[in-house]
């Protein structure tokens, strides 16, 4: 059960990645999903591993296999909940971050990948970056 939550799991991530694909352009908000997703089949394994447990407790008998597996799911689920949060706050700082453009008398160039920059972002030391090179 848990390979095949699993593999929807990476088909979901997958097909996120194929959409941004499909629109040539970086999405910020895809590691935000991909995080998203994380918790949600997080959150459904733990739900099946505590009904597991749950039915077989109530025939007499104490699974500590199972025991083992919920605890790891809660860990896993609180990982995925900081991850999801922290994300959310990196995100909300890169879009408070001030907008430059270049134009024709002064070109601006990435600190990362030395790329000429149309539209990028400037830090408040007065660096630019590319948005895809400061995620």
């Amino acid at each position: 059960m848990r390979q095949l939550i699993k593999a929807i799991e990476n088909n979901f991530k997958y097909q996120v990645s194929l959409f941004e694909l499909y629109y040539r352009e970086q999405w910020l908000e895809k590691k935000f999903v991909f995080n998203l997703i994380s918790l949600i089949f997080d959150s459904l394994d733990f739900f099946i591993n505590v009904q597991l447990f749950y039915i077989i407790v109530r025939r007499g008998a104490l699974p500590i296999y199972i025991l083992s597996d919920v605890i790891d799911n809660l860990t896993r689920l609180g990982k995925s909940i900081m991850q999801l949060y922290k994300w959310r706050q990196f995100i909300h700082k890169l879009r408070a971050l001030k907008d430059v453009q270049s134009t024709e008398e002064q070109q601006l160039q990435c600190c990362i990948c030395l790329g000429d920059i149309t539209k990028g972002k400037q830090l408040a030391c007065s660096h630019v970056f590319h948005m895809g090179c400061l995620r």
